[in-house]
């Protein structure tokens, strides 16, 4: 109703990366989101990730009282939850407009998108300390990345460098500016 031409993503891989930017040295740990594996959850489970993905840094006693649980039981859980790996992972979200900088998601359409020149344009974004998440989505475009820049001009050095490097494959690509950090929530409204 609202959008023109609305642009619709599916997400099936995310690579989340640290805010390398930020340090003088660069950590490559990453999170994947999107890896398949199957584990059963119940609803006390479900409650208590969507409690975690509100507020991360809640104490266990306080998430003990809202769940009617004890606390025990709460470490017990969550302990659960990271070894089968639904919770991957507890970070701050930044935001990078007070410390000067833009966050842009980057859209790219890409030919001859093979494994090998998958694995070359993936190692090269990964390598780039500017670069927080790269996606794997069905949709539109082949592959997205989101790249924290202080001015608009170094996201478009970033991108000329990008196309001279990979000519053959990158056709096309598009940029979109957050004028406010998104907040995600990756737990689905029902189970």
């Amino acid at each position: 109703k609202h959008f023109q031409n609305p642009y619709i993503s599916i997400a099936y891989r995310i690579l989340h990366f640290k805010h390398n930017y930020l340090y003088d040295k660069i950590d490559d740990k990453q999170l994947i989101l999107g890896e398949p594996t199957k584990v059963k959850i119940d609803e006390l489970d479900y409650k208590l990730m969507e409690i975690l993905s509100k507020d991360g840094r809640m104490s266990l006693q306080d998430i003990s009282k809202k769940l009617e649980i004890t606390s025990n039981l709460v470490a017990y859980r969550i302990k659960n939850l990271i070894k089968g790996k639904v919770i991957i992972g507890f970070r701050a979200k930044i935001n990078v407009k007070p410390l000067g900088y833009d966050h842009y998601k980057v859209l790219l359409t890409l030919q001859d998108f093979n494994k090998q020149n998958q694995n070359k344009l993936l190692t090269y974004l990964k390598s780039k300390k500017r670069v927080i998440y790269i996606t794997k989505s069905m949709g539109q475009n082949d592959l997205e990345f989101e790249i924290i820049v202080k001015k608009a001009t170094e996201l478009h050095e970033f991108m000329r460098e990008l196309s001279c490097k990979f000519p053959s494959i990158l056709v096309n690509y598009e940029t979109i500016l957050y004028y406010v950090q998104p907040i995600l929530k990756y737990l689905p409204k029902q189970l």
